[in-house]
């Protein structure tokens, strides 16, 4: 249990007594960001390049049916983002690569990460290599 709102509030009340005038939004911001706080989940996830391995720039992460995406990845190729616990349905997409979707189940306060290889539509993956792994790797 988060005992620091409940400080801050017997703080705020001892320091000044005009803020009793103030203690029901104060206890409903506190109940509300304490509420927020239980209900994500996470999601992160590094984006790589499929022919090479190298991390993507600017990869971008859309939720269920939304036409803004939620997280763009860094020149790492990571990303994070807080999500409401359930089911839901992602797209990842970059500039030149080929659209990946799927299927993910989100907790309550864990994080799923994942690694996602992005390819071009020229990347000869019908010929025995794995959409999950680099042509790189072993």
């Amino acid at each position: 249990m988060n005992f620091v709102p409940f400080f801050l509030l017997i703080l705020a009340l001892n320091y000044n007594r005009s803020m009793k005038k103030f203690l029901p939004l104060l206890v409903f911001s506190f109940l509300v960001i304490s509420g927020i706080k239980a209900q994500t989940g996470y999601y992160r996830a590094i984006v790589y390049n499929y022919s090479d391995g190298e991390p993507v720039n600017g990869a971008e992460v859309f939720l269920d049916t939304a036409t803004s995406p939620v997280a763009i990845s860094d020149r790492n190729g990571f990303l994070a983002v807080l999500i409401s616990p359930g089911k839901h349905f992602i797209r990842i997409k970059a500039e030149g690569k080929v659209e990946q979707s799927r299927h993910i189940t989100i907790r309550k306060d864990l994080i799923l990460t994942e690694n996602i290889f992005l390819f071009s539509p020229d990347d000869d993956i019908l010929n025995g290599d794995s959409v999950n792994s680099p042509k790189y790797a072993d």
